[in-house]
């Protein structure tokens, strides 16, 4: 309640915020808020709702407030505050632990501070404290401004001395003016007397001056055009020698480019030529081999069924030699069982075991023959799969060959293309050096035809018209406005009009500086290119015709075969008509000056002849030497014409630039392409060679493959050969089990066992036999596999497609060096270089024309130079003739100055003065002065501004007596307010003191109804007064109380005389009196009965009880007598270092604190 209602925690700092915030150790809080809600149905607070709250949330870089849950400023709420009865003034609102007992110990002092507190008296103390300040502002402002009246009055007695001997002084001097302006004017007319007379004197000799001065410089601007044209002649010269010397070079550069590329097709010829022979070679080699293996491969396939039919009939043989041998070793074996075996069971016994061990061969046999057999079928498999693999790889290879040509043909088009973009590229760059050279010297010629044309008209003017263009070339752009600005800029009056050159010299003299106004459709386009003009800060001069405000008037002319009107010879276009009668419309173009001053005397027109004279309407002459050679407009139009000729030099150069950046992108592009080309070239050569080396390894693992099927096949007919073998000695024991033993054989088994030999022997020899003829046949085959040439044949064609692989640089380097050449001949070269012979001869002759201009226009200039001399000599003569004049002159005209000089010295006079001594001599005058100035000595270090200083202070002084007295009624308002604030303070004081006694007094008797008590005023130390009889507050020192706990009135104690509970007992009664005086709608007390005896702490309770009825009342309590009295209660408890605060009953309320 307090963080929210009182001040104690406006102001923190950063740490004691952050301990507030949190102290401790677990997570950190950053954020606090404490919330305060109110019960608004009496509409106490101004705040349009039932419920109110209060919350204030503070953390580490911020502290908001909040009414209702919206942020308000704390003086807003702390007016809200106000307005429902918590007033600043009154600090004993919320009590907390500890005031009691400070109120109680506070010395008398402290307890009149708080009762001038209760009492407002601080908004007094406030106004009085400003009122004294202001008080002493005026004060020391009125001495000041009565300090400057006296100082205003001594200045003004001063300045009205001054001020009348300035009026004597300026008596005085204008005599002396008039005097001097008197002499000073007698020596001007002498000296301009003497001076006319001089000139008549000499003006023979200054006219024959001023003609040799003519002819002098008419021969130097000869000499100037000569040497002009001599400068131009050498400069052609130059250019000429330039070209010659470059096109030479060229020559020498295509023939060095020539040579090199004949001497690379000789070398690329003779490498192809060593290619080819070693291509036909290897393909001759590839023939014989191919032959051979052909023959190989037919003996082979003759050589195959020999030796399968030989195999075939060796394995019958010994088939069959295997079984007889076999049938003979059986009946052998029965001839020899009974001397093995002594009884029949003893071998039967033996032939069943050696049964059981043929069958178990039997099986085993069998097992490795299914196992051979499968082993073959995988074999198979893994064999199709290596040859799917070879022919897969074969294909590949074949497909990287073919791309590899593609490429090389791609990689021959692109290189083709690159060497004829880099001609292109060299042609250009010869283009654009021409180019340049030519933008150079028409940059030059321009800009000496623009220091010609500022030598002939106003600088200003040109450079007006060419910041203009640059301004309307800045506006062109898409938006509508500024197109119909520039739209609307027609040009110059010179830009629009055609004329024969015999008039330039008449439109000139006519329209002057006008032929170089700006003519525009509108005053607004007028306006606009100005204001654009300013803003770019451009220089020069810039004049409009608005064709839109021009009205010339309608004009009759004369007719006459000696005059026209000077418009009719001019064309132009009629929408320009405005401005061109404007300019030329008032003048007539006549024979000679004769008709021209007759015609401008009749028809009030301006006249003008052929030469430029004129003869104005006004009666005026005007006319002169005007040199046709300097014409503006013929200057002005060869200016424009070289700003053309210099744009499309540019323009061109532009293009060729770009064609430059073009080529060369597309330069850079082939030259990237054929990177990328012969990278992928090379990859697929390394893809070939990869693949080659994994085809010769799965070569190799198909021969070895078959070899180890070979062997496998071998172990299966031997597998199958023992089996049948054991099959026939299984069937001789089974049928030899069945039978008796036999001591010896019997005939028929004698002569079986004796063809049995019989054969046997011829069956071995056949055997062998075979088998001679089998090794041979196999022997033979082996060769004629081992002599297939395979690897010889793949190896051949290898080289050979090497060989072609590395001709066809070789023979794209050796196509583009043949284009190349062939550009280069007669009839397909380069035009600079077809057309060079007949330059140079072109150039030659043209050489020689400027070479005897030259020496022609070099004999004229030594004429011109010999001419110019003579006159030089001439005017040297009448120089010294007039030297004197000039010196004389100068003389007189330095009086003149002089005189004039000093009579503007003089300063403005009246006409009475000027002609008063107009009739006295020179002498007289002279001693007139000389009196004047003598009676002038006597003033010195006047005061020329005494008459308006004087005005100036008594204006001033008026203004100051008007502040003293405003001051003066000031002063007097602020100490009748300063009597009124006392005043104000001493009643606020004096009732507020009244009542906090009546107060106490009363709550005092309620809490002891045996006692009674009241507060006293002291005025020293040991006086006390009741506070009734007290009338001055500024006697008052302290608040006193005076006590007795029991009936007897006479019995006063003193607070230091009682215990520690009465002095407690005695602030709540001055704390609740005080409430009483400023009530709030709010009280907060903390524990004010822990100090209390026990016999007061009921009627505290029940005090409490009855001031709850006006104000809320909010009370912590560890005993049980203010729960008597309570209306609602809390519990308050600390579980895990928290507090908890729940609504409890009475009961449980009275169970808590006992």
């Amino acid at each position: 309640i307090q963080f929210i209602l009182s001040e104690e925690f406006s102001h923190l700092k950063k740490d004691v915020r952050q301990s507030l915030l949190f102290y401790g150790s677990g997570h950190r809080v950053v954020v606090a808020s404490v919330e305060i809600i109110f019960d608004n149905t009496d509409k106490q607070l101004p705040i349009p709702s039932e419920v109110v709250s209060f919350c204030r949330r503070i953390g580490l870089n911020y502290d908001q407030f909040y009414i209702n849950k919206k942020v308000t400023p704390y003086k807003e709420m702390v007016d809200v505050l106000v307005s429902a009865g918590f007033c600043s003034c009154n600090t004993y609102h919320i009590v907390k632990q500890g005031k009691v007992n400070q109120l109680a110990t506070a010395p008398d002092s402290y307890r009149l501070a708080v009762l001038l507190e209760v009492a407002g008296t601080q908004v007094h103390e406030d106004g009085i404290q400003k009122a004294k300040f202001m008080l002493e502002e005026l004060k020391q402002e009125l001495e000041g401004a009565k300090t400057l009246m006296q100082t205003l009055s001594k200045r003004l007695e001063v300045l009205a001395q001054e001020k009348n001997d300035l009026e004597a002084f300026s008596s005085l001097d204008r005599k002396r003016r008039a005097l001097e302006y008197c002499l000073h004017e007698s020596r001007l007319k002498a000296a301009v007397e003497e001076l006319e007379a001089m000139e008549e004197l000499y003006s023979p000799s200054l006219k024959s001056q001023k003609d040799c001065r003519s002819l002098q410089q008419k021969a130097q601007e000869e000499m100037q055009e000569t040497s002009k044209l001599l400068e131009d002649t050498e400069k052609h010269l130059g250019t000429l020698q330039d070209c010659q010397s470059k096109l030479s070079t060229e020559e020498q550069q295509v023939q060095s480019q020539i040579d090199e590329i004949v001497l690379k097709i000789n070398t690329l010829s003779e490498e192809r030529e060593a290619i080819t022979e070693q291509k036909a070679q290897t393909q001759d080699e590839l023939k014989i081999l191919e032959e051979r293996m052909a023959q190989n491969e037919m003996k082979l396939l003759s050589l195959k069924p020999q030796y399968e039919e030989c195999k075939r009939k060796e394995e019958e043989f010994r088939k069959m030699l295997s079984e007889l041998e076999q049938k003979r070793d059986e009946t052998y074996d029965k001839l020899g069982r009974h001397k093995q075996f002594g009884t029949k069971e003893e071998r039967d016994a033996w032939l069943c075991n050696e049964l059981e061990v043929v069958s178990e061969t039997l099986k085993e046999l069998h097992l490795k023959e299914n196992k051979m057999t499968e082993e073959l079928q995988k074999d198979v498999e893994q064999e199709y799969k290596l040859k799917v693999e070879i022919e897969g790889l074969k294909k590949v290879e074949g497909d990287c060959q073919n791309s590899i040509t593609e490429l090389e043909k791609h990689l021959f088009n692109v290189e083709k293309n690159r060497i004829e973009r880099e001609t292109i590229l060299s042609e250009l760059f010869r283009r654009d050096a021409d180019l340049q050279q030519k933008q150079s010297s028409l940059q030059d010629d321009l800009t000496r035809t623009r220091r010609s044309l500022c030598s002939l008209t106003d600088k200003n003017v040109i450079d007006g018209v060419e910041g203009l263009l640059r301004v309307l070339k800045k506006l062109q752009s898409n938006d509508e406005t500024v197109a119909s600005v520039v739209n609307g800029y027609c040009g110059t009056v010179l830009d629009n009009f055609e004329c024969s050159d015999s008039l330039l010299t008449a439109v000139e003299v006519t329209a002057g500086k006008r032929l170089f106004y700006h003519i525009v459709a509108t005053d607004e386009v007028s306006s606009k290119i100005t204001k654009e003009f300013n803003s770019s800060h451009m220089h020069g001069e810039i004049n409009f015709f608005l064709l839109n405000r021009l009205s010339p008037k309608v004009r009759h002319y004369p007719v006459s075969k000696d005059a026209l009107p000077l418009i009719h010879k001019l064309s132009y276009a009629q929408k320009y008509d405005k401005a061109m009668q404007y300019v030329f419309g008032r003048t007539l173009l006549c024979r000679n000056m004769e008709v021209a001053f007759h015609f401008a005397d009749e028809n009030d027109l301006d006249c003008v002849t052929l030469d430029g004279d004129q003869a104005l309407r006004s009666g005026s002459l005007c006319g002169g030497y005007h040199d046709k050679s300097k014409s503006i407009i013929s200057s002005y139009k060869n200016y424009t014409s070289l700003q053309k000729l210099l744009k499309e030099a540019e323009k061109e150069g532009q293009t060729i630039k770009d064609l430059i950046k073009d080529l060369r992108d597309e330069i850079t592009k082939y030259s990237t392409d054929k990177q990328k080309l012969e990278r992928k070239i090379i990859n697929a050569k390394r893809d070939i060679e990869h693949m080659k080396s994994c085809k010769i390894l799965l070569s190799d693992d198909l021969i070895g493959l078959k070899e180890v099927r070979a062997k496998k096949e071998q172990i299966q007919e031997q597998c199958h050969s023992n089996v049948d073998i054991l099959q026939a000695r299984k069937i001789a024991l089974e049928n030899e089990l069945n039978h008796e033993m036999v001591s010896q054989l019997s005939e028929a088994e004698q002569k079986e066992v004796d063809q049995l030999n019989d054969d046997i022997r011829k069956l071995t020899e056949e055997c062998k036999k075979m088998f001679s003829e089998r090794l041979q046949l196999q022997y033979d085959r082996e060769l004629l596999l081992k002599s297939t040439l395979t690897k010889q044949h793949e190896r051949l064609t290898e080289v050979s497609l090497h060989i072609i692989s590395s001709s066809h640089p070789q023979c794209v380097n050796l196509q583009v060096a043949d284009s190349r050449i062939i550009s280069y001949d007669k009839g397909t070269a380069p035009s600079h270089i077809h057309t060079q012979a007949a330059t140079s001869f072109n150039q030659l002759i043209i050489f020689c024309y400027f070479s005897v201009q030259q020496e022609s226009i070099q004999g004229k200039l030594k004429g011109q130079k010999e001419e110019e001399a003579n006159i030089r000599l001439e005017i040297d003569a009448y120089d010294k003739e007039l030297k004197l004049f000039a010196t004389k002159k100068n003389t007189l005209m330095t009086r003149i100055e002089e005189c004039n000089e000093n009579i503007c010295k003089l300063g403005p006079l009246p006409l009475q003065e000027q002609t008063k001594y107009q009739n006295v001599g020179t002498v007289q005058a002279m001693k007139l002065l000389t009196e004047v100035n003598r009676k002038l000595k006597r003033f010195h270090r006047m005061n020329m501004q005494a008459e308006f200083q004087h005005t100036e202070l008594l204006n001033k002084e008026k203004k100051v007596k008007l502040r003293i007295e405003k001051l003066d009624r000031g002063y007097n308002d602020i100490l009748e307010l300063l009597d009124i604030l006392e005043m104000r303070r001493n009643d606020a004081v004096l009732f507020t003191f009244r009542q906090s006694s009546e107060n106490f007094s009363r709550i005092f008797k309620k809490l002891v109804p045996t006692g009674h008590a009241q507060l006293t005023m002291k005025t020293s130390e040991s006086e006390s007064v009741p506070i009734g009889n007290v009338t001055d507050v500024s006697r008052i020192k302290g608040i006193g109380i005076s006590v007795s706990f029991d009936t007897d009135v006479t019995q006063v104690h003193e607070l230091k005389e009682m215990s520690g509970g009465e002095k407690s007992l005695l602030a709540l009664t001055l704390i609740f009196a005080l409430q009483k005086c400023s009530p709030v709608p709010l009280c907060v007390v903390d524990e004010v009965d822990s100090m209390l005896d026990s016999a007061y702490r009921p009627s505290l309770a029940w005090l409490i009880s009855e001031l709850s009825k006006e104000t809320q009342f909010i009370v912590t309590s560890h005993g049980h007598d203010i729960l008597d009295y309570g209306d609602q209660f809390y519990g308050v408890k600390s579980i895990n270092q928290r507090s908890h605060v729940n609504t409890i009953t009475k009961e449980e309320a009275l169970k808590f604190v006992t």
